[in-house]
């Protein structure tokens, strides 16, 4: 009997809906390349904001939501001619990864606008 309740718990846990931590959507931003200068996003300082709400929510009682990702990035200019490129290839990243993210929504800002930092100025030989 035991035995029946500890399988059972664990059968509810593995199939609730697995999102990502906050950890593993940072290394899923570092696997997007700026085509133009050849670094990630993450290391560029274009990801402003990352949110993960983990909490699954019941809609009118009968659906559970499962993970959602919110990420506030920017580009290195308004005009920046691969923006949609680097936004489409972090949607893909982000299902690759595996989780069951009910939904993911990146939003594009240019307040601030992005400035390299110091170290970035350096790395890059600026």
């Amino acid at each position: 009997m035991v035995l029946t309740k500890a399988l059972e718990r664990s059968e509810q846990r593995s199939t609730k809906p697995k999102g990502l931590s906050r950890k593993e959507v940072i290394a899923v931003c570092k696997k997007v390349e700026d085509p133009e200068l050849f670094l990630d996003i993450y290391t560029l300082g274009l990801i402003y904001e990352i949110t993960i709400n983990d909490s699954p929510k019941i809609i009118e009682g009968t659906k559970e939501l499962g993970p959602q990702i919110h990420i506030l990035m920017t580009f290195t200019t308004p005009m920046c001619p691969y923006g949609p490129q680097m936004v489409q290839e972090l949607e893909t990243q982000l299902e690759l990864a595996g989780a069951d993210i009910e939904k993911t929504s990146i939003e594009i800002t240019f307040d601030p606008p992005w400035k390299p930092s110091e170290d970035l100025r350096d790395m890059m030989g600026i």
